[in-house]
């Protein structure tokens, strides 16, 4: 791999869908690093500054490219399992996920559904309220300041920026409120 279709790899993942990336990217990735090191032990001191600049951009959009990747899956995973998405929304970019990265999908929401199962579905006082207190009210906020992603009381993801009027579980919006990165509009509580 060529630093020109490494380059366009790491555009590609700052898109919010999955692409698919070489089965050896970083393993053809470490080896460019690695042959970076080598030169970088025989060249002259300008040089040296262009090549290690270069080092230090790769490693850095190599862990970029790991943690969107990372991201993007554990997100698809949450979709699944707690909005219970069907897995054919996500099939053709499951397919361009590497192996090992497909097998940290299926062991992730294994382990989500496990979870979800032994503090959720097994507890019979919680299964209870859910029939008795289904009734949530909603507030609409404008949004101050950007807020990362949150998984609202409705169990909806929300992605809130500066700007954006937004209705919100209610609780959600007094929280927000209370930290000063949203206030009123309409509070229906």
């Amino acid at each position: 791999m060529n630093i020109k279709e490494f380059k366009k790899i790491v555009y590609q993942e700052k898109e919010n869908d999955i692409k698919k990336i070489p089965l050896n990217f970083y393993n053809d990735s470490f080896k460019y690093i690695y042959s970076l090191k080598e030169k970088l032990k025989e060249v002259n001191v300008p040089m040296y500054n262009i090549l290690n600049d270069e080092l230090l951009s790769i490693q850095r959009d190599i862990n970029t490219i790991f943690n969107r990747r990372t991201e993007k899956i554990i997100l698809r995973c949450i979709s699944e399992v707690l909005f219970a998405s069907s897995k054919n929304t996500f099939k053709d970019e499951f397919e361009k996920l590497l192996p090992i990265e497909k097998n940290f999908y299926l062991e992730l929401v294994n382990n989500i559904n496990k979870l979800k199962k032994e503090l959720i579905n097994n507890n019979i006082y919680f299964n209870q309220n859910i029939v008795n207190n289904n009734k949530l009210t909603y507030s609409i906020v404008r949004i101050l300041k950007d807020i990362p992603k949150f998984i609202g009381n409705d169990n909806r993801i929300y992605n809130l920026f500066i700007g954006d009027i937004v209705t919100l579980p209610s609780s959600n919006a007094k929280i927000l409120i209370s930290n000063n990165v949203a206030i009123y509009i309409k509070n229906n509580n």
